[in-house]
């Protein structure tokens, strides 16, 4: 018996892929241009209401 048979009693905690901090920046950077963009377009709104 291997010690990484005890990792078969997790299940499908093993299968699961965490994805690294680096993984993640493209979707993060996607985000927040989304964030930015819609800020931007709040504010041009409020502002032509403004006038």
């Amino acid at each position: 018996m291997s010690a990484l048979s005890g990792l078969d009693n997790l299940g499908i905690l093993a299968a699961v892929h965490f994805p690294t901090l680096g993984e993640l920046t493209g979707p993060i950077n996607v985000l927040i241009d989304l964030a930015l963009a819609a800020l931007l377009l709040y504010i041009l709104l409020v502002a032509r209401k403004g006038r």
